[in-house]
């Protein structure tokens, strides 16, 4: 059965589609920083080559900084976002 993809995996800043928009989900409460990391390091045996955590980490720094907040994760839909009202999204990434 061929399940269909909803986003694009991207590891590492170079495997970031350039032609898609990143949707930011702010990741910055100390719990969830933590929760994060503590899940990447669990699997630490498939990640150790490229001290994978802290460019992890740096990634999500800079993405944050890009959206004005302190930590960002980047997803990438690979089809476009439907929303049924813009009520409950939150601000830009300019922070307006």
């Amino acid at each position: 059965m061929f399940r269909r993809r909803t986003r694009i995996d991207a590891v590492t800043r170079e495997a970031e589609p350039d032609n898609i928009s990143p949707v930011l989900i702010d990741i910055s409460r100390p719990e969830v920083i933590a929760a994060w990391v503590s899940a990447m390091e669990a699997h630490a045996s498939q990640t150790s080559a490229r001290n994978y955590v802290e460019v992890q980490l740096t990634r999500a720094r800079l993405h944050g900084l890009g959206a004005a907040m302190e930590y960002a994760t980047a997803l990438f839909p690979a089809d476009p976002l439907v929303f049924t009202s813009l009520s409950g999204l939150g601000r830009g990434a300019r922070g307006s």
